[in-house]
């Protein structure tokens, strides 16, 4: 696909119910069983590889997604299907697959990906909020900082 032409529409329904299962790693919720199982099952039934759905995390739905995770009060509950394929079929069809803030290297999708059991993962995981959780914070440190020296 080059940078302005749309996926046909069989790659679209292939990739769609893959997005759509990304996408609640972007929610403001801690990751459970339940979300790496349906990236389980959506990549299984598209026939994507591991290193193809981190390609496509990152590079397709993390562009789109990734602002949730910056926000103070994100999305929590759910993004709606619909807009999330049509936002990330809108983001290739106009922008390179490429994004140049790397969220994170998702090490527990990793894993699960790749046959470790979603309990064990989530054992050693901790029970973490969202991934970049940490990086809220220190942006919110950041600005306060810089909001007061400014005053100063």
């Amino acid at each position: 696909m080059r940078v302005g032409e749309p996926l046909s529409p069989e790659e679209t329904a292939r990739r769609a119910p893959l997005w759509v299962a990304l996408s609640d790693l972007f929610l403001d919720t801690e990751i459970q069983a339940v979300h790496y199982e349906g990236i389980l099952k959506a990549a299984r039934s598209g026939g994507f590889e591991p290193n193809e759905v981190i390609g496509i995390l990152n590079e397709e739905v993390a562009p789109v997604l990734g602002f949730n995770l910056m926000q103070i009060a994100g999305e929590w509950a759910m993004f709606d299907p619909d807009w999330v394929v049509s936002r990330v079929s809108a983001r290739l069809a106009t922008k390179p697959a490429r994004h140049l803030l790397k969220l994170r290297r998702w090490p527990e999708l990793e894993r699960v990906l790749k046959g470790d059991s979603i309990e064990q993962v989530l054992a050693a995981e901790g029970g973490r909020k969202t991934p970049n959780a940490h990086l809220v914070w220190w942006v919110l440190a950041a600005a306060l900082i810089a909001v007061v020296a400014w005053h100063l």
